[in-house]
């Protein structure tokens, strides 16, 4: 036990020492409450500032060890604790006294109302003496226990306005860091709009990210987008040419994090609500910055430019000779850029156009696989740069990487797709470079580039198709049959011969071999109406359903479904 507990225990009991110190004061504050508050607040008065520092640092301490013996005992005390919010010796006790206090007012509603007291004496500190601290701690205290930011929140909204920098600084950073734990932040909106001009660069910096959260991050499924996202917008693009980094940074970053919402249909996408030159100036502001001196600015400032790629790839256009160079260029985050050019090669091929020698010298001696990618989304535009990058394509296809296998088969799927006349050698190459792991596995070439096969070469698919479905025993788990579904969707007729090899492994040993097949089965019946399932398969499936795993069972269960609707139909 420390000397500063032992000495307040000892203000109760004279005789204690340090193995009875904590027993003492538990005791104390039990059953000898007057004598317990009578040193209590003889601990408080070493806490002002007429006694030395050593001596406050000490008493802070005892306060600190009391709230954890018994927080429960300190609750009506906490507002005179705040003071020593502001007292350097004192503040890390007296923090971490407060937060022991408050917390045990949150394990049950004995301690409620006082801990709701506590909250809102340290909110009415603002204005006074010790404003920066008691706004410092109800932004920790706020973070850590969100059912209490409704009371906190319309203190830190006026903390935003006041006259005093050290304030505004502690609270827009409260709004910067809390956003996550269910800060309503509308009120807070036009301050922190007139934080982004501040004087200080420091809260402007935290103003934009505080921004940033409430504009463009998740707010479930019931709100709606907030309607200064335009104003937010124009904020952050003034802000990414400010002359402070740090406010250039949480610029960029807020712009990094706009992908919250893009997912959303509707008015409830943010990007609706922001007209195209807000959008433009935006992504001009963001080119300009891949160019700033700061690293982690050009790093945000690149990601940000991924992120808009994903939904508004037509205010790349006119930047694409900066973000070609930049894209393959040692620079931070170049790759981001690549992923960012890509969109825009399947939104806007002709874009690209005037690149596509660039990009064919970049496939033909360095086998760069986004170039391969963009070569191939350009083919609808440049179907000469397309024919000319069919042999290096074809050459990447026996790359030993199945990553720039995958990719050369997607690419030349999508020059096949435009014009099946530029790609002669293509059927026999992508079937020569596919192999049983390539066809069943998710990391190897994939379904999507040979299921273009199905309409011209529906005998080839068809033998793909039955090749998958061959190796699915030599496998010791089973493998994705996905392949089958896409031959049978870009043409049924191919799923004729697969259903019956599947209905044979239906009465397989292995189940796993069992839940693949019907997997695959079920497919099989939604595409193709001829598809014949006997009862005998469908009661040897019936029987083996206590061994398939959930899914697999869902699947079986429908197969026996149809059999038995057939059959009474029938």
């Amino acid at each position: 036990m420390s000397r500063p507990l032992v000495d307040f225990a000892r203000r109760l009991q004279p005789d204690a020492d340090a193995t009875t110190a904590d027993a003492v004061v538990e005791t104390a504050a039990t059953n000898r409450r007057a004598e317990f508050e009578s040193a209590l607040y003889r601990l408080f008065a070493n806490l002002t500032g007429a006694s030395a520092p050593s001596v406050r640092r000490r008493s802070a301490r005892a306060v600190y060890q009391l709230s954890e013996i018994v927080p429960g005992a300190l609750v009506t005390y906490g507002t005179e604790l705040i003071p020593a919010l502001d007292d350097d010796p004192a503040r890390p006790y007296i923090a971490g006294s407060l937060t022991h206090i408050v917390y045990e007012g949150m394990r049950g509603e004995t301690f409620r109302s006082d801990r709701e007291a506590l909250v809102q004496d340290l909110a009415r500190q603002i204005g006074t003496d010790t404003t920066v601290s008691a706004v410092r701690y109800l932004s920790r205290i706020a973070t850590r226990w969100d059912r209490i930011v409704a009371t906190v929140e319309p203190t830190l909204v006026d903390g935003l306005s006041s006259e005093d920098e050290a304030v505004r600084t502690a609270a827009v950073r409260a709004f910067a860091t809390m956003w996550a734990h269910h800060l309503d932040g509308t009120d807070a909106i036009p301050p922190l709009l007139d934080c982004t001009c501040d004087s200080s660069p420091l809260v402007r910096a935290h103003a934009i990210a505080a921004l940033g959260d409430i504009a463009f991050q998740d707010r479930g499924e019931e709100d709606a987008p907030v309607a200064a996202t335009p104003e937010i917008i124009d904020a952050g693009t003034r802000l990414l040419t400010d002359d402070d980094e740090r406010a250039r940074y949480d610029a960029a970053a807020c712009f990094a994090e706009a992908d919250y919402w893009v997912e959303y249909e509707g008015d409830r996408c943010w990007i609706e609500t922001v007209d195209r030159n807000r959008i433009d100036a935006a992504v001009d502001a963001l080119v300009e910055a891949l160019d700033d001196p700061s690293t982690p600015v050009v790093r945000q400032a690149a990601a940000a430019l991924h992120i808009y790629a994903g939904f508004e790839t037509r205010a790349l256009i006119p930047h694409v000779d900066r973000l070609v160079d930049y894209g393959w260029s040692v620079q931070p985050n170049s790759t981001l850029i690549q992923r960012a050019l890509k969109s825009l090669a399947a939104d806007h091929p002709s874009a690209l156009s005037d690149h596509s020698s660039f990009f064919l010298d970049r496939l033909r001696n360095h086998k760069d696989a986004t170039a391969a990618t963009i070569l191939g989304r350009l083919a609808p535009a440049d179907g000469e740069a397309a024919h000319s990058a069919v042999s290096s394509l074809t050459d990447l296809l026996g790359s030993p990487k199945h990553t720039d296998r995958r990719t050369a088969a997607k690419a030349l799927a999508e020059v096949h797709r435009v014009d099946s006349t530029l790609v002669p050698d293509y059927v026999e190459a992508l079937t020569e470079a596919v192999d049983g792991t390539d066809v069943n596995t998710k990391p190897g070439m994939g379904w999507e580039p040979l299921a273009t096969l199905a309409p011209d070469h529906p005998e080839t698919a068809t033998a793909l198709a039955c090749q998958a479905v061959d190796r699915l025993t030599e496998w010791p788990s089973p493998p994705d049959l996905r392949l089958v579904y896409k031959l049978g969707e870009a043409n049924p007729h191919t799923i004729s011969p697969v259903a019956d090899r599947l209905i044979d492994l239906l009465d397989h040993d292995n189940t796993s071999v069992v839940g693949a097949a019907a997997k695959s089965l079920r497919g099989a019946l939604m595409l193709d109406g001829s598809v014949q399932i006997p009862p005998s398969a469908a009661a040897a499936l019936a029987s083996r359903l206590d061994d398939l795993s959930r899914s697999a069972r869902m699947d079986a269960e429908r197969i026996i479904d149809v059999v038995r609707e057939e059959s009474t139909d029938a």
